[in-house]
């Protein structure tokens, strides 16, 4: 679920004994299906050659650079009567011993037997195929994916028997929540959201559903607190074909993706998720497979076994002689702001790294940005890793009315607020007001203008008051820089129908149901909400929705963090059912729609509130603290939009 409104989780320190980090796994390759195209038999799918040699080579290969102690099940071995091994920490199906109970029931028993930090890791190679989301709409592609273990499709079954990429999604949200570090990797194809087709007369794919199978279980645990987290690696994106080659004896067969990621593992040990997707992502291309899109998704800074490094990573690029930084305004990036530039990933998270270079964004377009280097680097190389050490201001200025009671702590507040650059907004609305703390003496406190308190300052004397001042209005700042993103609102001119409400609706394209208030749309503290977004245009568009609480906290609700998800076809919608929006607190909340004809890097424009406690202890119902976001246009500071489009709509919540 998304949670906006940030709670910071108090959980009691209790003794536990030490524990050393367990890394568990599941290995399922199907080359025999139980219900595929036999002799005498007919159906709409046959029999692979290389996913169970591909699931004991990824097998064979993690054991070697891990030095983990895996089930004895192997190539040598496996037979009709022996398709399993299994041990406290590894477990592998294979063929007819990797039936649908049998997979998820591996799965369930790892998680079971895992602790926080623990690493449970499950790679699948087999069948996939796809059904349509009808009218969930919860996947940009329009369709869902499926793995298909091996008695999936028995003929006159209702269910069909495919292990969905939603009871997926909701064991590795449960696995995380509970502080473990769950690692799905899939050589299959659309595996993107879960499936595998071959090339040479090998497909690994069977025909789509034509029903919405029944869904085992309910709704997603939230992600907890633990240090959990999910990574998914896949071998192409929805639609794209996982391609299988000749292994070299003869009746063989590897996936080219499986192929590639052992290669990337050998050749840079430790190296983040991020990191190896991106390389074999390279070693796919060199091979001539230019049609196949090996994807990453999730806590991708992390590598296998360690803990996720939550640092916003950017690529930067050199183009024809010029530092690039493959981000611009519309992932929040501003002229001014600091980089440091790393050869990949792994060092660009390690502690105390090095960087190759430093640089400062000197023009910022809305997919680019251009980085001046500090210092000349003539070996630097073409495809780096940037991380911002300090964001810029850009033109924006912020306006904030100073109320404190006491002459002589105002006027510390106002020299405090003078030496700001953004601060100073001339005729603009005032956006925000410091007073004094209710309760405590000499203390101040962030304010919205209709008294709603979002943040404490402490002690107006306090050495330390002026950069925790900085530090809470840059947070307003960039939410009002992402505000200022919006586009000239009204249907005929929007690319985008949104939607948010707390009732279930026939359909999207029944439109929202009518405004509850002024023209607002009201939902309920602590229930769950609906989002949905329409591509109203007549070309395919990538839709980012973002939500602003009454804190300046701002979440990605669409897609997920962490998620890569296609542009959504004309027409069609696309919705978060299954990780619905839970207001946390009263208030009023803004939620800004971005869509455009390029992927962003959306979860940089993530943030924590200003308040760094609990939006819970905000007593006011309502705060108006930015411009009025049903009416006006774009900020003046923002260019005209060229092919994207940005809206902004106010929910209360009471």
């Amino acid at each position: 679920m998304k949670f906006l409104g940030f709670l910071l989780l108090l959980v009691a320190a209790l003794p536990v004994p030490a524990h050393a980090q367990q890394i568990r796994t599941l290995f399922v390759g199907i080359d025999s299906y139980q219900f595929s195209s036999a002799p005498g038999r007919k159906a709409a799918f046959k029999d692979l050659k290389g996913a169970v040699n591909d699931s004991l080579r990824f097998k064979k290969a993690l054991a070697q650079l891990h030095g983990l102690e895996l089930d004895p099940l192997s190539e040598d071995v496996v037979s009709p009567e022996n398709c399993k091994g299994e041990t406290t920490n590894s477990i592998t199906l294979v063929n007819f011993c990797a039936k649908r109970d049998a997979i998820l029931g591996a799965l369930e028993t790892l998680i079971a037997r895992s602790a926080p930090q623990d690493t449970v890791l499950f790679y699948f190679a087999g069948h996939g195929s796809q059904y349509p989301s009808d009218s969930l709409f919860d996947q940009a592609s329009g369709f869902n994916g499926t793995i298909l273990p091996s008695d999936a499709r028995e003929p006159g079954s209702i269910a069909k028997g495919d292990i969905l990429d939603i009871e997926l999604k909701a064991i590795k949200d449960k696995a995380a929540a509970a502080g473990i570090r769950f690692v799905t990797i899939f050589d299959s194809c659309n595996s993107g959201t879960a499936t595998r087709d071959g090339a040479s007369g090998e497909s690994r794919n069977v025909p789509m559903l034509t029903v919405r199978p029944p869904v085992r279980g309910g709704v997603p645990t939230p992600v907890g607190p633990g240090g959990g987290y999910w990574v998914h690696l896949a071998a192409a994106q929805d639609g794209e074909q996982a391609q299988e080659i000749p292994a070299g004896s003869v009746g063989k067969r590897e996936g080219v993706f499986t192929t590639a990621l052992i290669e990337a593992m050998f050749a840079m040990p430790g190296a983040t998720f991020g990191d190896l997707i991106r390389e074999v992502r390279t070693r796919v291309a060199l091979g001539g497979l230019i049609t196949q899109t090996p994807v990453g998704e999730g806590q991708l800074t992390a590598s296998l076994g360690s803990a996720a490094r939550p640092k916003a990573l950017f690529e930067a690029k050199l183009v024809e002689g010029e530092m690039q930084l493959q981000a611009g305004r519309l992932t929040g990036i501003v002229e001014g702001s600091r980089f440091n530039l790393f050869p990949s990933q792994a060092q660009a998270v390690a502690i105390n790294a090095k960087p190759l270079a430093t640089a400062t964004v000197t023009d910022v377009e809305d997919y680019v940005a251009k980085l001046a280097l500090d210092a000349a680097h003539p070996n630097l190389g073409t495809d780096l890793v940037a991380v911002e050490t300090m964001r810029g201001v850009g033109k924006l200025k912020l306006r904030i009315a100073n109320i404190v009671k006491k002459e002589t702590e105002r006027a510390k507040v106002q020299l405090a607020l003078d030496a700001l650059p953004f601060f100073g907004g001339g005729k603009s609305p005032v956006q925000a007001q410091i007073g004094s703390h209710p309760e405590k003496k000499g203390e101040a406190v962030l304010f919205a203008v209709d008294g709603t308190q979002i943040g404490e300052l402490g002690p107006v004397d306090a050495p330390e008051f002026a950069e925790k001042l900085s530090s809470k209005l840059r947070k307003i700042l960039r939410v009002q820089q992402l505000l200022d993103l919006r586009t000239e609102n009204g249907a005929a001119q929007s690319a985008i129908r949104f939607c948010v409400d707390d009732q279930e609706y026939a359909a999207p394209s029944d439109g929202c149901p009518p405004m509850e208030k002024r023209q607002m749309r009201l939902l309920k503290r602590d229930a769950q909400a609906i989002v949905t977004v329409n591509n109203e245009s007549d070309k395919p568009l990538y839709f980012y929705v973002f939500g602003i609480d009454p804190t300046f906290g701002v979440a990605l609700v669409l897609p997920r963090p962490g998620d890569v998800d296609p542009a959504v076809a004309p027409l069609q919608p696309y919705r978060n059912v299954h990780d619905p929006v839970v207001p946390l607190a009263k208030g009023t909340y803004r939620f800004v729609t971005i869509a455009t004809e390029r992927p962003i890097n959306a979860a940089a424009l993530e943030q924590d509130g200003t308040n760094s406690r609990s939006v819970v202890g905000c007593a006011s119902p309502l705060e108006r603290l930015l411009c009025d976001a049903q009416k006006g246009v774009r900020g003046a500071s923002v260019p005209r939009a060229g092919d994207w489009k940005a809206i902004v709509e106010t929910v209360i919540v009471e």
